[in-house]
């Protein structure tokens, strides 16, 4: 967590929720399906919905959350394509190495931490270098803080192979308006057509690291640094990696010119899924997912299954969540038991009595350090990316968010949610009233410093 930072850049106002969708005027407008040619026709469109919901009721609710989002972000939803969950570092680096070494035109990193890390045999600097020899271009942009302890050596040695670098907001007394402004994204594209996105860093923090009682691990870990890290990334091939190849433009550092003549290529039907991109940054204040989330989970009919790294919510955020138990939505949390954040540990506990006393289950992750930012709503709504449900993330961080539509998805991470839980500990409302006292001080003075974290 960015504690330190945040103290010496202070915080900023939580968006309104309210005033942002009432600007996006949701029900004065179509819902717009951006096809491969062509936006889908009003028919194509209901027919699309009516695929993904199961009543008409669902119909109404999705068709409303949709234009909220499409009113907020201004952008359609993306059809036509691929996409592929992917668990924890093991999965992702692989992912990573594999696309990296496929690439033919250009490879565009951007990540908050950026390190040379290693798959099996092979680090990531050689391979970056090995890609650069034969032609392709490559472009990374790391967050000055996320990586601030990154070999300069090693960064060093890629300016000088010809990968160009841009690192975000430095840390110096020219950019000290702006330390607290964070670029948080993790996002891999490869030519235009492949990207992965999510909240795995390219950090030795994933490396070599047994889950205890599943992979080997013999004793359960004594703090984050030893611990396994279990996350989620999500693989994308198709139309909607264009968005995330703007996003990253949004961010390089224009006093370094970059070809982008193959950065857009033609593109074709990869899937069936319907994607949004979804792109935040504190910057002409664009709080979108943030706007997006809290409307999906006020429009929820049935299930939200929702996992955080740092679970420090707005009072908006905790309200919505709230409202959904007491309307009848089943609500579950897996939230870290372990995290290299104690503060946000203890706020997150602190706001459990409410949240259990509302009908929400809990449940906490003690064997890994759960760092994955997903949510499932209603077996259709997905999201994978790097926000957390946070002030930091709702206010001051630049993040990048996908949500997904399709029952596919859906599926995948219910099925991963459940199997996270089984290695979880759910937090009871009776046992929790009997915590010790000493607990409750310690959470109680954390939320003095809530939006802070």
């Amino acid at each position: 967590m960015l504690l330190s930072a945040a103290l010496l850049g202070g915080c900023q106002t939580v968006p309104d929720t309210k005033v942002m969708i009432e600007n996006a005027n949701p029900d004065n407008q179509d819902l717009a399906i951006k096809g491969i040619e062509e936006n889908y026709s009003t028919e194509r469109v209901d027919k699309t919905l009516n695929k993904l919901a199961e009543t008409e009721e669902d119909v109404a609710l999705l068709e409303k959350q949709l234009k909220i989002t499409q009113g907020i972000t201004n952008q359609a939803l993306i059809s036509g394509n691929e996409t592929q969950l992917l668990f924890d570092g093991e999965q992702t680096f692989k992912a990573v190495f594999d696309a990296i070494g496929n690439a033919k035109k250009h490879i565009n990193l951007e990540y908050f931490i950026f390190e040379n890390i290693k798959y099996r045999w092979t680090t990531l600097e050689a391979l970056l270098l090995k890609k650069r020899a034969q032609g392709v271009a490559i472009h990374i942009i790391y967050d000055a803080y996320g990586s601030l302890y990154t070999d300069k050596a090693f960064l060093q040695r890629l300016k000088d192979a010809g990968i160009k670098l841009t690192e975000y907001h430095s840390i110096d007394l020219e950019g000290i308006n702006d330390i607290n402004h964070r670029d948080h994204r993790k996002m891999l594209i490869v030519d235009g057509k492949v990207a992965i996105v999510g909240g795995v860093n390219l950090s030795v923090t994933y490396q070599s690291k047994s889950l205890f009682g599943s992979s080997g691990g013999s004793e359960a870990p004594k703090n984050a640094q030893e611990a396994y890290w279990r996350d989620t990334d999500l693989l994308i091939n198709g139309p909607a990696v264009a968005e995330l190849q703007k996003l990253f433009l949004e961010h390089w550092d224009t006093s370094q010119p970059i070809d982008q003549t193959d950065f857009f290529p033609q593109q074709v039907k990869a899937g069936n899924q319907y994607i949004h991109v979804i792109g935040s940054s504190p910057k002409d204040d664009k709080h979108y997912f943030y706007a997006t989330l809290v409307a999906a989970i006020s429009n929820a009919a049935k299930k939200i299954v929702m996992n955080s790294a740092y679970f420090v919510p707005t009072q908006e955020q905790k309200s919505a969540l709230i409202d959904a138990a007491k309307r009848g939505v089943m609500v579950e949390l897996i939230l870290p038991g372990l995290s290299d954040s104690t503060m946000s540990i203890n706020v997150q506990r602190s706001h459990y009595e409410d949240l259990l006393e509302a009908g929400i289950n809990i449940y906490e992750m003690d064997a890994a350090v759960l760092h994955a930012k997903t949510i499932s709503v209603d077996d259709v709504w997905s999201v994978v990316g790097s926000s957390n449900f946070d002030y930091r993330s709702a206010t001051l961080n630049a993040e990048v968010d996908v949500v997904v539509l399709g029952k596919k998805t859906a599926k995948q991470l219910d099925a991963k949610f459940a199997k996270d839980k089984r290695k979880a500990r759910k937090i009871k409302l009776e046992a929790w009233k009997q915590r010790p006292f000493t607990d409750k001080v310690k959470e109680r003075f954390s939320r003095t410093v809530e939006k802070l974290l």
